[in-house]
């Protein structure tokens, strides 16, 4: 008697990809919200004037102008205008056979990618403001905590 026999390969083969999938997006989310709550965290840089205009809360203070707390260098940069923050994407991409890549950055659209190189290792006239380079260690973090050891 003849044993017939039936492969499963491609359903393993799917699945397998729908996972590294699914851990490279949980990664690019975890980088994103990372880098994003670095933005958000409390600045001790200088207070200086911006614009005309008052916010709600200089009113409150007896400020007539709007006023905008910097970032001190080694902190994240500070947020003003919310184009930084905005400006972050997450791409990810299928490239060849279960290969994905993902990229974070800025948005081309938003004008502002050559500030993020500024910010992150700094000029001649401004010391380094790095969130990118905190979000991606964060990240390393969790991927040594789900795999329970070191990745360099």
């Amino acid at each position: 008697m003849a044993t017939r026999y039936k492969s499963n390969r491609a359903k393993v083969e799917a699945r397998i990809e729908q996972l590294m999938q699914r851990e490279l997006i949980s990664a690019a989310v975890t980088y994103e919200r990372s880098l994003q709550a670095s933005f958000r965290e409390p600045k001790s840089g200088r207070i200086y004037r911006v614009g005309k205009t008052p916010t709600r809360a200089d009113r409150a203070v007896g400020r007539r102008f709007r006023s905008h707390r910097a970032s001190a260098p080694g902190e994240a940069p500070a947020i003003d205008t919310a184009a930084l923050s905005k400006g972050v994407t997450r791409v990810i991409s299928r490239v060849g056979k279960a290969h994905f890549v993902a990229r974070i950055g800025m948005s081309v659209q938003s004008g502002r990618s050559e500030i993020v190189l500024f910010l992150e290792f700094g000029t001649s006239r401004i010391a380094p403001r790095p969130a990118w380079r905190r979000a991606l260690e964060v990240l390393r973090a969790n991927m040594n905590n789900i795999r329970g050891g070191s990745s360099k």
